[in-house]
């Protein structure tokens, strides 16, 4: 196999392509690929860097959309709205679920905050009580 740069090994890895895929694309086999994986633990943390870059990306564009979706919504259930009845509230429904599955997000994330926080301030105590080395 042609020794491809680790970069461009892990972008195609990272995008989601199967291996078989990904070592048709190299111009090896799958086991030639597969060892080249385990054999080199930089790669394998490259590729992950990589899916976290294209997540955050995804993520970017969801956000965007969804708000776009929510005005979309949002019109529907204003009383100016020429939608039919069942539409308002299909998107009525909508709405009301998304602001309870927000809400549970949310209190989901408040609560690992605080816990996040309390196991910090355990370490930071039990740090502060650890006996030194006498030096001798």
């Amino acid at each position: 196999m042609p020794m491809i740069p680790d970069a461009q090994f892990a972008e195609l890895l990272a995008s989601g392509r199967p291996h078989s895929e990904v070592a048709q694309v190299l111009g090896c086999s799958r086991s030639t690929l597969t060892r080249r994986l385990r054999n080199n633990p930089e790669l394998r943390n490259l590729i992950l860097e990589r899916r976290a870059e294209h997540l955050s990306e995804i993520s970017g564009l969801l956000i965007a959309s969804s708000f776009n979706a929510h005005r979309l919504l949002d019109d529907l259930v204003s009383p100016d709205s020429s939608a039919t009845d069942t539409a308002k509230i299909s998107a009525a429904k909508i709405l009301l679920d998304q602001c309870r599955s927000y809400s549970d997000a949310t209190g989901i994330d408040h609560r690992l905050r605080e816990l996040e926080k309390e196991l910090a301030s355990r370490k930071k105590r039990e740090s502060q009580f650890q006996p030194r080395a006498v030096a001798s």
